[in-house]
């Protein structure tokens, strides 16, 4: 299980398959997103499991792209930062 954050995009974020399902993956999120506020990320288009993942979390597309390194299709997805337990004026 690993996470990887690049200023305020996931670089990378993997759970071994025996334990995916477990809240392993949206730990990893909560705490990026405690970390760095707004997040970014890009996911294969051919990857449902990881866009299920995403939008399941909150993530909104911004655009598609092809990736040049392997011609697939990639989606840019971000999360807002939430604001929520900021204090208002």
């Amino acid at each position: 299980m690993s996470s990887h954050c690049i200023g305020n995009e996931v670089g990378a974020i993997f759970v071994e398959p025996e334990f995916q399902g477990a809240g392993i993956g949206q730990a990893l999120m909560d705490l990026a997103s405690d970390q760095r506020g707004e997040l970014e990320v890009e996911v294969f288009t051919a990857n449902a499991r990881g866009r299920e993942f995403y939008a399941k979390y909150g993530f909104e597309l911004m655009h598609e792209r092809i990736h040049e390194t392997s011609g697939f299709e990639v989606m840019r997805l971000r999360l807002a930062a939430d604001t929520s337990s900021q204090p208002s004026d």
